[in-house]
């Protein structure tokens, strides 16, 4: 995965290079469900033959969108030194925007996100400076100012391989719900502008891409806390689309109680993950996230959190905030690994926010 200045807690780092992601969410939608289940199982079921990138993300999200015809699009493309990209799938829900890249340039073998799982499964990097290998990718959007100027905001991405080496998947994110730089909300329609610097061509190739937002949202606000051992923890929003669920959540320390076993110094707080449940106790699957890095500063984390969208409505939903155990019982170290390779978690009671559902 190519990072773009995104600020991820020590437990979500751990999870994301682990490769599996137990992180869940799940929210609720009075008397329905987001997602129809039937859906839901096709998207799982789809033959594996002319798949997208979308298909083959693990994202149910992404799935869920390509598999009902509402990623694809066309007619956006640049064109440098003979090679062309162009953005074939699209999906923003309100929550994230997610692009699919393509490169048009079948005779280059190398893989245009630079990093791939090679036939044994294990993570390969083409050489430095290889051809057509994405270099840079940065993304911008025009945005109104509180005294009403305009200026141009740049966003966070991240991307990972696509279906085929020809083409690359991009996750994009914005900071609103993290408390950091005063950013608002992305709108319901606004255009975005790429510019993609590639290994080998001189010039960088630039794309408008208008967006608009598909499916209805949900939003809770509990604002509910906990504090124990001189923490406490917020869970401040959640919203719920038919591709997403995102959750914000907060942690503050007390000046002088903070117990050590959160960390110290700029590292406190940064150690506690969250998973949160639905009414049956059922997780969803983690897709990616952002946190605040000024930890030092503020004593708070801030932590913005993209899950997949949940499938039935719960009465209730909780937050289980914890931390992964290390070996010998040390502080510092290596992870104590369960049966399945994951770290073990040890789940803050004291912490945990339950949060009933309206219907």
């Amino acid at each position: 995965m190519k990072k773009m200045k995104m600020a991820l807690t020590s437990a979500m780092a751990v999870s994301l290079l682990m490769g599996t992601v137990s992180y869940a969410a799940t929210g609720a939608v009075s008397g329905q469900s987001v997602i129809p289940t039937a859906t839901a199982s096709a998207a799982a079921k789809t033959p594996a033959t002319a798949k997208g990138s979308f298909l083959t993300a693990g994202d149910l999200g992404l799935q869920i969108a390509e598999t009902k015809g509402l990623a694809a699009v066309s007619g956006l493309s640049d064109t440098q030194s003979g090679m062309t990209v162009s953005v074939s799938q699209l999906l923003y829900d309100g929550t994230r925007l997610a692009v699919t890249l393509n490169r048009n340039a079948t005779e280059m073998l190398t893989h245009f996100a630079g990093s791939y799982k090679d036939s044994k499964g294990n993570i390969a990097v083409e050489p430095e400076g290889a051809k057509g290998v994405i270099k840079k990718l940065e993304w911008f959007i025009n945005q109104q100012t509180p005294d009403g100027r305009t200026e141009s905001y740049p966003l966070d991405s991240v991307y990972t391989a696509g279906a085929d080496n020809q083409s690359v998947l991009v996750r994009v994110t914005d900071y609103s719900n993290s408390g950091l730089n005063g950013q608002v909300p992305l709108p319901e329609k606004f255009t975005i502008k790429l510019k993609l610097t590639v290994a080998g061509i001189e010039e960088p190739f630039n794309i408008s891409i208008p967006v608009t937002k598909i499916g209805n949202s949900i939003v809770l606000k509990p604002a509910a806390t906990k504090t124990f051992d001189g923490v406490g923890v917020t869970f401040n929003k959640a919203e719920l689309t038919p591709f997403t669920t995102r959750v914000a959540i907060s942690a503050q320390g007390l000046p002088g109680k903070v117990s050590k076993r959160f960390g110290t110094g700029a590292a406190a707080l940064s150690a506690i993950g969250y998973d949160v449940f639905d009414d049956q106790g059922k997780a969803l699957k983690f897709i990616g996230g952002q946190g605040s890095p000024e930890l030092s500063t503020s004593n708070k984390s801030n932590q913005d959190l993209l899950f997949e969208p949940f499938i039935t409505t719960p009465k209730f939903i909780t937050v289980k905030p914890y931390l992964n155990v290390f070996k010998d019982g040390k502080q510092t170290g290596e992870y104590l690994l369960d049966s399945k390779g994951m770290p073990v978690r040890e789940y803050i009671k004291e912490l945990e926010i339950k949060v009933p559902v309206k219907k």
